[in-house]
């Protein structure tokens, strides 16, 4: 679900001595990449602005099995506490999940490689009984490669469908992401290889190419952009944190990317279910309880107990932070410590469709720079994408908090609003 994690457009912060922030760019093959297009575009001036005729907004930290957008470093927290939560608990039980992965946290593919290392480790020990808790990426990664393995194995999902914090929405007739959205560094990517193997469709996307305006809808060339909006835009989007959450040196975590990003023109919840084909999952059965007894691991759900030799348990860490799954004994402090201490960030999207597309049909990325507010910093137009006329708006830490307690409608006229803001349209209606 990580929003920008990405080498051709990388802003990243550090903090200098005295508590200065310095903000960079880090190109395509180390050489600097222009940050914002570098020359005035052909830009729309329309009229008006039609109302929507259709939406779809997300609340993340409202779904009960997510409890947040991903993971983030909080303050107080390190890498290590990713490390910790790897860590086995008597070879029987396992921790996955983005939230886990020390080299790519907060991305699909270390969701994925988490419950790979994890299925890897359950292999070399005498387990030939396994119970997987949660069917998102990491969880369906490692069934599979269990699976493969010959080891029987039964996943236990909560919802009433795969996929966690990958799913997919049609209800406005057209595919929309409302989890994660992004292949981050495609190339040498292990969802990449599941694309080509399933024959995926995937578009590029090039976040250089953003036409950043104010709120009375002037243009806002790339040197004249202050620090204020690239935090709002990069860091916080990216993070989903504000930056005074956020442990110094978290910009130092991850491994590097390659590749410019690629979306799904028809779904990312492909991928879900090529990798879910043919895997023993039992759906709308919500765990409670997982006890190590000395008779081997037992899992409490809604459907009764099931005993295994191995168990993985992959919910999401804001799950984790509930404390809604029981623990018999409680997890080891390093594992608790590590759950309190890593935060859960909040990223916010709001997907407006509307009869035509009215703004600049081939322009991939908006911003807005408003006086005196973060929301609705950063916007993609769905139309390269899909064909359809889509735009949706990001949002990110307090400022998602913010909205995610105010009603789809009054949501919706905000949108309208810094639209109307946007692109000089008066003040709205």
């Amino acid at each position: 679900m990580r929003l920008a994690d990405t080498v051709d457009r990388r802003a990243v912060l550090r903090t200098l001595g005295g508590g200065a922030i310095a903000v960079f760019v880090v190109g395509c093959g180390g050489s600097d990449a222009p940050a914002y297009t570098p020359t005035v575009p052909d830009l729309v001036s329309p009229s008006s602005i039609p109302d929507p005729i259709g939406h779809v907004i997300t609340r993340w930290p409202h779904d009960e099995f997510a409890r947040g957008a991903y993971s983030y470093l909080a303050r107080g927290s390190s890498p290590d506490d990713r490390r910790a939560l790897a860590t086995s608990i008597d070879d029987r039980l396992w921790i996955a999940g983005e939230a886990v992965d020390s080299w790519n946290p907060a991305t699909v593919h270390g969701a994925f490689s988490s419950g790979r290392k994890a299925a890897q480790q359950v292999a070399t020990t005498d387990a030939r009984r396994v119970l997987v808790v949660g069917a998102g990426i990491a969880g369906l990664s490692a069934a599979r490669f269990l699976t493969d393995e010959g080891i029987e194995v039964r996943i236990i999902e909560a919802r009433n469908r795969t996929g966690g914090r990958i799913h997919t929405d049609r209800s406005l007739g057209v595919a929309l992401d409302l989890g994660a959205s992004w292949i981050q560094g495609p190339d040498s990517n292990v969802i990449t290889d599941l694309c080509n193997n399933a024959g995926i469709e995937r578009v590029a996307t090039n976040y250089n190419d953003l036409v950043v305006r104010s709120d009375t809808g002037e243009y806002i060339p790339g040197p004249e952009i202050p620090e204020r909006y690239e935090i709002a835009a990069d860091v916080v989007l990216e993070y989903a944190a504000d930056l005074r959450d956020l442990e110094p040196g978290f910009d130092d975590e991850g491994a590097s990317l390659l590749g410019r990003d690629v979306v799904f023109p028809d779904g990312y919840d492909q991928v879900v279910d090529h990798l879910a084909d043919g895997l023993d999952i039992s759906l709308s059965d919500k765990v409670t309880e997982v006890q190590l007894g000395a008779g081997g691991p037992i899992v409490i759900a809604d459907s009764g107990e099931h005993a295994a030799d191995a168990v993985i348990v992959t919910v999401p860490l804001g799950v984790l932070k509930e404390d809604v799954i029981t623990f018999v004994p409680p997890l080891p402090d390093t594992h608790r410590g590590a759950i309190e201490r890593l935060g859960m960030g909040h990223l916010q999207k709001v997907y407006l469709q509307f009869p035509e597309v009215w703004w600049e049909p081939e322009i991939q990325f908006f911003g807005l720079l408003g006086s005196d507010s973060d929301r609705f910093p950063w916007w993609m137009n769905m139309a390269p994408i899909t064909g359809d006329p889509v735009l949706v708006a990001f949002h990110g830490g307090s400022a998602a908090d913010e909205l995610i307690e105010l009603t789809d409608e009054a949501i919706v006229d905000d949108a309208l609003l810094a639209l109307h803001q946007m692109f000089g349209v008066g003040s709205g209606s």
